[in-house]
């Protein structure tokens, strides 16, 4: 099978064409707002160059390759440096640059082709017909390989993707007219497409350099790469009691990564949630990208396995991982980035590179780059001369992708140019991904046995369930493996976890690598930090950091009168207690600077500021009461959530039934207050972490249902929690339900009793999935069968539930006045009976023969009445032939309601070709219904009477 090249070929420019599209998209997708991208008057430039190159004929005189000459010739056009080369040379034609920075891109083309794989054995020929040839061959060391590939074929192919480009500007301009080209090259003149056209001789110049892709370049790279993947291809866990280096695959978990939002910087609505991603995908992103995370996020963990990810294949871009702190360690700095990555070739690889292969690497587009750690130069002047070097670095080598990491916090401070790089953020992990890493981190742990370790693994995602929000953080969920492994547990509260992990972070972790400093008020740094995180939790301002003179003059503030008597004193204590906290970099520690270069100091996570936020609140009230008084304002406004139950943890741990005196407090209160929803709300869901005595659980229960019927507030979801939060609670609030349900049915209020037997068909839509509480649903039901009964009759919205959640049959429903309304007009009983056809079909077999006989006694038209459903019904996606087979042995009753549940639900749903879809009348029937079902087939007659919403039969 012979290939013609034009097809190889022409998919490459697509590649290069997207890519230059990207360039010149990127700076307007920046400035312009989203609303103002969608009503653009003309389209965007990618979708310009991908409907222009639709547009071009193939080339009638390209020659066609057999089958491995075509695979050869791909691979070859697709390396690094002919991508960039042909991307140079689209830039100069799509911006109409001079035809000497033309020729030469089409110079660094055909260099760029002329020069193989230092590591291939093999050579390329063009014969007198035109075909490309390949013929074995052994280069000797040291001899360029461009000169064992014909130049003359090199040249023609050159030639050949310099005319097609032409041809697409051409097109571009037939598709737009010339103003529309001339708006495309304006805004093509952007920074980056400037910088790729300046670095056009200098790219030329690394491409013809003699030294290019010989032997010992090859060895080098070899060399390098095996050297890199010994560093970056293992990771080092946190860890205590030893220090282990672990393979990539055997340890790693790729954390989530999603697309900044730039609508929130500027102000607008986002109206699409942005795409979830990992950090694998980036890869394929990569150009001018930024990594932004929270600290023990992952981006240093990321640049690592990203840069082994890119060594690990000679088939890959070379990776070379600048850290920014130790490329900044100097003032001035006195290396360009380039100097900075050949020295730490020599010193940290030991691999030297030859003279000029950086550059040339760089200016090809055969490396990429990574910065890790741009948050880490946290005096800002420096962090914004740090950015402008990455800009300048990029301006210089156009062709190389490039990664920059951060965290969030201090990044706008320095931020990289909106126009060039896109922002991604690390999402942390997700409920699968910590699976996956205890999994892992369990199974690395030296003489643990698979079996061992699988079932430590799924005991600590058991046990650290209530603390989702700090495992979530990869090196907090390292921290909660290392204390499940020692103490073969972990705290059953949230504040035990939390309390755990600061004790870590605060003194072992220092301990273990002889770093701790006892300061002189040591008993007093935690509560200086529990004051601190209150201060900044509950101030006006939002801001997470604040500045080093407000944060000594805080510290000072607490320690007067507590360790200190005199004001001097307390600032000194102060100042020691900064100078403590600035190597806590995991806890309460140094972020960054203002503009005017004074430290600025934050919790690393919010997390841990609410911690010891609700530690400071706990120690400070008296009494559990107080603390309950404290915390009722934000509470019924949805406040404070978070540190109030942190709060009533920790209050619970030192004082004796602190949490029912609490529980107690707020159910008073919650009395005089309008709305108790959100009281309740926050007391429901605080029942797992706190554990109240039975007598609290059941006075919880009666104020969520009392608040029910008094305002119509939905109490399933709050019952649920109640039953699903502990297992000893189960039969206490299920007593409460049945007292209570009791009470309701058995009153003389009909509105109350109404309440109760409604009540109970509630429950069985919400735990109709649980054993226990559908035993329950089945006592009320035996023990209210009448009440149920008489209620259906009386009411069809209460019908349509009980047949619904299986309550009464549908024959019971039938013999009750009205018609077929209660049972086909309600879309989602009419859904649910469909669902049955596969998963309970003796019981949907029954109700169409009840709706069958039903019509034998009701023939008169219409038999439904009702308004639309609100959505298309999905109605049974089956052939005729199939619902034929499959009732060719039914009764005609069955046969007649189902061609009456189908015929109505198509009504109701508003699909009048449905009609011709089914041939209904084939369906088992009595004889006096076919010719029926046929007219309603030809639209001669309707089956239901459509309303306008405001009523229904029976008074529904």
């Amino acid at each position: 099978m012979l290939v013609n090249w034009s097809d190889i070929l022409d998919g490459e420019i697509v590649n290069a064409a997207w890519a230059v599209a990207g360039m010149v998209a990127k700076p307007r997708t920046a400035r312009r707002t989203t609303a103002a991208l969608d009503t653009a008057a003309w389209a965007d430039t990618e979708r310009l160059i991908r409907d222009a190159l639709a547009g071009i004929a193939t080339d009638p005189e390209a020659p066609d390759l057999a089958e491995d000459e075509a695979a050869e010739l791909a691979a070859s056009v697709r390396r690094d440096e002919v991508q960039g080369a042909l991307r140079t040379l689209l830039a100069c034609r799509l911006t109409d640059a001079p035809e000497a920075d033309a020729a030469q891109a089409r110079e660094a083309v055909r260099l760029a082709l002329a020069a193989g794989p230092a590591s291939r054995e093999g050579a390329v020929a063009i014969t007198s017909d035109g075909l490309v040839k390949f013929k074995a061959r052994s280069p000797r060391r040291d001899q360029p390989l461009a000169e064992s590939i014909g130049d003359q074929y090199a040249r023609r192919l050159s030639e050949y993707l310099d005319e097609r480009v032409c041809a697409l500007v051409a097109k571009l301009e037939g598709r737009v007219g010339f103003a529309g080209l001339a708006q495309v090259r304006a805004e093509a003149y952007n920074a980056r497409i400037v910088a790729l056209l300046g670095a056009i001789e200098r790219q030329v110049a690394a491409l013809a350099d003699p030294a290019a892709r010989t032997q010992a370049e090859a060895e080098f790279l070899g060399r390098y790469r095996r050297q890199a993947h010994l560093r970056h291809g293992f990771l080092t866990p946190p860890d205590f009691d030893r220090r282990r280096r672990v393979p990539v695959a055997d340890i790693y978990v790729p954390t989530r990564v999603g697309e900044e939002d730039q609508s929130e910087r500027m102000g607008l609505t986002q109206e699409t949630e942005p795409a979830s991603l990992k950090v694998w995908d980036l890869v394929g992103r990569f150009d001018r990208t930024v990594l932004l995370g929270d600290p023990g996020g992952g981006k240093t963990t990321a640049a690592n396995v990203l840069t082994d990810h890119f060594a690990c294949d000679a088939g890959r871009r070379v990776p070379f991982l600048v850290t920014l702190r130790e490329y900044a360690a100097k003032a001035p700095i006195e290396w360009s980035v380039a100097e900075h990555v050949e020295h730490n070739l020599k010193t940290l690889y030991q691999s030297p590179a030859p003279d000029g292969l950086v550059e040339r690497l760089l200016l090809t587009g055969r490396a990429v780059v990574i910065f890790d750690g741009l948050d880490e130069l946290l005096d800002t002047t420096r962090r914004c001369d740090v950015s402008d070097r990455v800009e300048q670095f990029c301006s210089a080598y156009p062709l190389t992708p490039v990664l920059v990491t951060s965290r969030v916090v201090g990044y706008d401070q320095a931020r990289l140019d909106d126009a060039q790089f896109d922002c991604y953020r690390l999402g942390g992990f997700g409920d699968d991904d910590v699976a996956e890493y205890a999994r892992k981190w369990f199974i690395t742990q030296e003489g643990v046995a698979e079996v061992e370790a699988e079932a430590k693994a799924s005991a600590f995602l058991a046990e650290s369930a209530n603390a989702k929000d700090l495992r979530g953080n990869p090196l907090l969920l390292s921290l909660m493996c290392i204390l499940y492994r020692g103490a073969g547990s972990l705290p059953g509260d949230r504040a035990g976890v939390y309390a755990r992990c600061a004790e870590l972070l605060l003194r072992k972790w220092d301990e273990q690598r002889d770093l701790y400093r006892q300061v002189k008020a040591d008993h007093l740094v935690e509560p200086t930090i529990r004051y601190l995180a209150w201060w900044l939790f509950t101030r006006q301002d939002s801001r997470a950091e604040t500045t080093e003179r407000d944060l000594r003059a805080k510290a000072a503030e607490f320690l007067l009168g507590r360790g200190y008597e005199h004001e001097e004193e307390a600032r000194a204590a102060a100042q020691e207690f900064i100078e403590f906290c600035r190597g806590r970099k995991w806890v309460f520690s140094e972020v960054g600077t203002t503009a005017n270069g004074e430290k600025l100091y934050a919790f690393t996570h919010r997390t841990f500021m609410e911690y010891f936020a609700a530690g400071h609140l706990a120690a400070t009230s008296d009494t559990p009461e107080q603390l309950a008084l404290a915390l009722a304002k934000h509470i019924r406004v949805g406040e404070w959530s978070a540190v109030a139950e942190l709060a009533i943890q920790i209050k619970q741990s030192g004082t004796d039934r602190a949490a029912d005196r609490i529980y107690a407090t707020l159910l008073d209160l919650r009395e005089g207050y309008r709305n108790s929803s959100e009281v309740l709300l926050f007391l429901v869901f605080c029942v797992s972490s706190t554990r109240p005595s039975p007598a609290t659980i059941r006075r919880l229960t009666r104020a969520v249902l009392d608040r029910a019927f008094a305002s119509g507030f939905s109490a399933m979801f709050l019952l649920e929690i109640l039953i699903s939060s502990l297992s000893g609670y189960k039969s206490l609030v299920y007593d409460e339900l049945t007292k209570w349900t009791a009470a309701m049915i058995t009153s003389r209020s009909p509105d109350a009793q109404a309440s109760g037997l409604r009540f109970v068909l509630e429950m069985a839509e919400w735990f109709h999935r649980s054993p226990q509480g559908h035993t329950w649903v089945d006592e009320q039901v035996s023990l209210y069968g009448t009440e149920i009964l008489n209620m259906a009759a009386r009411s069809s919205d209460f019908r349509v539930l009980a047949v619904l959640f299986d309550i009464i049959s549908a024959e019971q429903a039938l013999a009750m006045p009205g018609d077929l309304s209660v049972l086909l007009g309600d879309r989602e009983l009419v859904a649910a009976y469909q669902a049955k056809l596969t998963a309970d079909e003796e019981t949907l077999m029954r109700a169409l023969t009840a709706i069958g006989r039903f019509l034998m006694r009701h023939e008169q038209l219409p038999w439904v009445r009702g308004p639309l459903y609100d959505e298309p019904l999905p109605l049974i996606a089956m052939r005729m032939s199939s619902l034929l087979e499959m009732f060719r042995d039914r009764d005609e009753f069955t046969g007649l309601g189902l061609a009456a549940a189908i015929a109505i639900g198509s009504e109701l749903s508003d699909l009048p070709t449905f009609k011709q879809a089914y041939r209904l009348s084939e369906l088992p029937m009595p004889d006096r219904f076919r010719a029926l079902f046929r007219d309603w087939a030809a639209g001669r007659v309707e089956f239901a009477k459509i309303t306008n919403g405001q009523g229904q039969s029976m008074g529904r």
